[in-house]
């Protein structure tokens, strides 16, 4: 198993339709909303592409909705998230993509911030920026199949 996430890496995110997390537009654009990245521990799963097949199917499972999908160089790429509890305590955040494989999903990987997300606020600045990415990149529709 690959122990690191190549910048050229494609990885999927589930985003159900069950849950609100994205709207389909009638032009054929979507809007990812940026809860669709939302996790309670600040940091992201998603699935790595070519362990599963670059099947989107396998990520989306028997569930209804959409596959939204990174690159982990441009999900790297992201620059300027900060965040400050007084005005002398600038943090500056790197976002970082690592293999997590989990006994039933061995495609399973992890973004997150370094240092940790200590508070909502950057980590909220992520997920949108994440879901911009997500909407000016690929996404497939599993909604009606």
């Amino acid at each position: 198993m690959d122990d690191f996430v190549d910048d050229s890496e494609v990885l999927y995110r589930r985003l159900t339709a069950s849950r609100n997390l994205y709207t389909l537009k009638d032009d054929g654009t979507v809007e990812i909303h940026s809860t669709a990245f939302g996790d309670r521990d600040f940091k992201i799963s998603v699935d790595r592409a070519k362990l599963c097949n670059h099947d989107p199917r396998y990520t989306m499972g028997n569930e209804s909705g959409i596959v939204a999908c990174l690159v982990a160089g441009q999900v790297r790429d992201i620059k300027n998230l900060t965040c400050s509890e007084t005005k002398d305590d600038l943090q500056v955040f790197r976002i970082e993509v690592k293999p997590d494989p989990l006994l039933h999903n061995p495609a399973h990987a992890e973004i997150y911030g370094i240092p940790d997300f200590a508070t909502k606020s950057a980590f909220r600045r992520l997920c949108r920026r994440l879901a911009q990415l997500a909407e000016q990149g690929q996404w497939i529709d599993l909604s009606k199949s």
